[in-house]
């Protein structure tokens, strides 16, 4: 029988409260999924300190107003508190379906590789119902990359020396043999819109032009299935309602409300 490696997820935040409560609930549930011993670690920058409650090694970290900084100050001071030889990047405000762990993981031992994760990443901004699907092919997001011992002291290296906040692209430039990317397995969205301190990307303000509405959350649902794509859908209706003012509104008036 294999013996599953032990794993360090990974999550640094900063205000974002809703988001990081959402975060645990799909932490959880890759963690019962999982075979081997798992660290959680969580780096805040936050004015106020998350509320944890999944037994996380917590670091408080000088909160930086700016948000490039503050990814860089959070990553730097997580660094040394990272136990294990595994390690999954879990950003704080996107979605992860249960299989996440197990199958990264499974990739890097298969293919025995240093670096896995999926490309063709997937954005989607939840309160406006809009997607954009990326045309990555030789690298993934850092929220859909998972990593091995072989490769965590050129991270460790990146991390002190990269201009900006975007580890993803020169993480995986640093291993251009040793890489194994999933196409469209719907393991990871990148998910935006959320309330909270607004992350580095793109589309996490009203969505970029380019970006395709969904507008009954048909794509959603098949991507991630209806039961999970239905906790996005409600924290979109309750957020437009409140906006509107209109509590007990239904849900075609409110509908007709944000269609503008």
């Amino acid at each position: 029988m294999m013996r599953w490696p032990a794993i360090t997820l990974l999550t640094l935040t900063a205000d974002r409260p809703e988001a990081f409560a959402l975060c645990e609930k799909w932490t959880r549930r890759m963690c019962e999924n999982y075979k081997g011993e798992v660290q959680l670690l969580v780096s805040d920058g936050g004015k106020k300190k998350t509320k944890t409650t999944l037994n996380q090694e917590h670091i408080n970290v000088a909160h930086e107003p700016e948000k490039h900084q503050n990814f860089l100050a959070n990553l730097t001071a997580a660094l040394p508190r990272i136990k294990h030889d595994y390690l999954a990047f879990i950003e704080d405000d996107d979605y992860y379906s249960g299989e996440f762990l197990y199958e990264m993981v499974s990739a890097l031992l298969r293919e025995n590789v240093d670096i896995a994760g999926e490309g063709h990443a997937k954005y989607y901004n939840v309160l406006y119902r809009s997607y954009w699907v990326h045309d990555n092919d030789r690298h993934a997001s850092l929220c859909q990359t998972v990593i091995r011992n072989s490769a965590m002291d050129k991270m460790r290296k990146l991390a002190f020396t990269i201009p900006d906040a975007y580890l993803d692209m020169p993480l995986w430039d640093a291993m251009p043999d040793k890489r194994y990317i999933f196409f469209d397995r719907n393991l990871c969205l990148g998910i935006k819109g959320f309330p909270g301190k607004v992350g580095i990307g793109s589309g996490h303000k009203k969505p970029e032009a380019y970006f395709r509405r969904d507008v009954k959350s048909a794509l959603l649902k098949q991507w991630i299935g209806e039961r999970d794509a239905m906790v996005y859908v409600d924290i979109r209706n309750d957020w437009w309602r409140s906006r509107y003012q209109c509590g007990d509104c239904s849900l075609i008036e409110l509908q007709n409300a944000v269609n503008e």
